[in-house]
């Protein structure tokens, strides 16, 4: 759009001021859909600098023909996840490269009039929001209180049986820490292997392609982005690459053809 040029200083060229407004088509915005929330880890659904433009609506709106200067492609918006993550399938398999999952999140659109309508309607004007999130995942451990009272038990069931109260576990000193270990055997990338991790007893501390760390939590191993691993839904070995599905599940193109059940509204009328 014309906006910033390429790396490096990219900001030095800046060619534009707040209120600007950019005009975009459907084809250009091909993530984009208003009438449900989206999710995506390809940040080319913000805007695609390849998308066709039919001669009928540069037309109707020539300011939609961006000259783009600097040549960009959707191959400039490769490495944006994996720039958000920190770490790729090609870094090595150790207790430092966490998990971290990236994409755009597409809220659900509304009417700039303030309106409940829910109808697209001609000549109105709407407004979306967007979002770009990073999640990660943690292990600790909880202290849980509970109770249970006798006088309400009935049969094989756990009726009589409530939680009380969930809490953080807390630790006099570093050495009442837990102990975590995790799979770091040398030469793998964490594209290579889906890294075990776990308690481990103080003999292993020091144990062979092992990684391990005393601490109140872990942060789970392993790397996101368009080009991790993750298979959303497929059968997996929990502490393996369990969240690695799981973030990859939330982060997928609602409209993929994964077979997972969707937050978007178009598949379920209720939401």
């Amino acid at each position: 759009m014309n906006i910033t040029r390429p790396a490096p200083d990219a900001f030095a060229y800046l060619n534009s001021k707040v209120g600007d407004k950019f005009p975009v088509t459907d084809d250009q915005t091909a993530g984009v859909r208003v009438e449900g929330i989206t999710m995506d880890n390809l940040f080319t659904s913000l805007y695609s600098p390849d998308a066709f433009l039919s001669n009928r609506s540069i037309a109707e709106n020539p300011s939609l023909n961006y000259s783009n200067p600097f040549g960009l492609s959707w191959q400039n918006y490769t490495s944006i996840s994996t720039l958000c993550a920190g770490a790729g399938g090609t870094d090595k398999a150790n207790i430092s490269n966490i998990h971290v999952e990236c994409g755009l999140i597409f809220g659900a659109a509304q009417r700039k009039d303030g309106s409940k309508g829910l109808i697209f309607e001609p000549d109105t004007w709407w407004r979306q929001p967007v979002y770009t999130c990073a999640t990660t995942a943690k292990a600790s451990i909880k202290e849980t209180v509970f109770r249970f009272n006798v006088t309400e038990q009935s049969g094989n069931t756990l009726k009589a049986l409530s939680v009380v109260s969930v809490n953080e576990k807390t630790y006099s000193d570093n050495q009442s820490m837990p102990l975590w270990g995790v799979e770091s055997p040398p030469g793998w990338n964490l594209s290579d292997i889906g890294q075990l991790w776990g308690l481990v007893s103080s003999e292993m501390e020091h144990s062979v392609n092992l990684s391990t760390i005393r601490a109140p939590h872990l942060y789970l191993p392993g790397f996101g982005g368009f080009f991790s691993t993750g298979i959303p839904g497929s059968n997996n070995l929990p502490a393996g690459d369990g969240i690695t599905n799981l973030l990859a599940g939330i982060y997928v193109n609602s409209y993929s053809t994964t077979g997972l059940p969707d937050y978007t509204g178009s598949s379920n009328m209720a939401m």
